[in-house]
């Protein structure tokens, strides 16, 4: 392979670690969101246990999109850093406060220590879907250019950046709900199925504006979705897969709508990412970001040999703990 085909490799990797990542957040996250709905500590345990053995698996994808960008792309590593220094220190903040106070929330009698780390549950859930909505709709909307980056923490409170916030809010909480109902049984999560619909709907509403601003507002679809028109499929799909989660939810198919409901959010990262094509930050592109020829075949060759065990290894777990857990657990 030529340098150029292995930093469209990279390109493809990367994308492939974020969308890993968006998803594998939404169940923990979304859980965290709906947290302080159970009525009891049994009830808090068993939303708890829906997540517990997994939350771990998603930092991985995290830390790895990160570190390969670092590795990869390390000018598109320092413009990032370098201009959303803020944002991406909010975020670190919020997972490691999310981690802390699910994994605690329960290791202490009192009252209000488990209030504390309830509430820390839940705000850093809804914080971290917050800036990574405004994130990555920020991203879209600016990438493909060649104008240089210059955001800043507030210059990303736009309005389709807060869109892009309510958006993801309201797929997580969506995710975390029916992933619940695919995990556990009983009261404490069949309750929520109503909420369900309610945050499927706002996720419909929203995609489609977001897609339009993309259209009218950014240069997201000018250039590769002018060159091949069969990739209009993706916004298209992206925009109609919420209205198939709203018709799975009322039609009571919880687990088809919360894979349905996934699929919105991959789809709307892919969207991103094949529309930003070979822009990787505004004003660099993937083969001006992109390491040396030798360091990138290294890390294709770490990558051959590690992905298959890393992967392996999620698929076992979410194996391991695919039966349904009951409220009588915890007596």
């Amino acid at each position: 392979m030529t340098h150029e085909v292995l930093g469209i490799v990279w390109y493809v990797l990367l994308a492939v670690l974020w969308v890993g990542f968006i998803v594998f957040e939404s169940f923990t996250s979304g859980v965290g969101m709906i947290f302080k709905t159970a009525r009891n500590e049994k009830e808090g345990r068993l939303l708890q246990y829906t997540v517990g053995p997994y939350w771990d698996g998603s930092e991985v994808w995290f830390i790895t999109a990160g570190g390969a960008t670092f590795a990869a792309f390390p000018t598109v590593y320092a413009d990032v850093f370098s201009n959303l220094y803020i944002a991406l220190y909010l975020l670190l903040i919020m997972l490691i406060t999310r981690g802390v106070t699910m994994e605690l929330v329960y290791k202490d009698d009192n009252p209000k220590w488990q209030q504390g780390m309830a509430w820390g549950w839940v705000v850093s859930s809804y914080g971290l879907a917050l800036l990574l909505g405004v994130r990555f709709v920020n991203l879209f909307m600016k990438v493909n250019t060649l104008a240089a980056s210059s955001n800043s923490f507030f210059g990303l409170l736009s309005k389709p950046g807060i869109l892009g916030g309510l958006l993801f809010i309201s797929l997580y909480r969506t995710s975390g709900i029916l992933w619940a109902n695919l995990k556990a049984a009983g009261e404490a999560v069949s309750r929520l199925r109503k909420q369900s619909l309610i945050t499927a709907i706002i996720s419909a509403i929203i995609m489609p504006i977001i897609m339009l601003a993309f259209n009218w507002d950014s240069n997201l679809f000018a250039v590769n979705f002018g060159k091949v028109p069969v990739l209009w499929a993706l916004p298209i799909l992206t925009m109609l897969v919420p209205v198939l989660t709203i018709i799975l939810i009322i039609r009571k198919s919880f687990t088809l709508g919360f894979f349905s409901n996934v699929l919105s959010m991959s789809l709307f990262m892919i969207t991103g990412f094949v529309g930003g094509f070979p822009f990787m930050s505004p004003g660099i592109t993937f083969a001006d970001g992109m390491a040396s020829f030798l360091t990138l075949k290294i890390m294709t060759g770490v990558v051959i040999v590690f992905l298959p065990v890393v992967l392996f290894y999620q698929g076992w777990k979410f194996y391991k703990f695919r039966k349904k857990l009951q409220i009588a657990y915890f007596d």
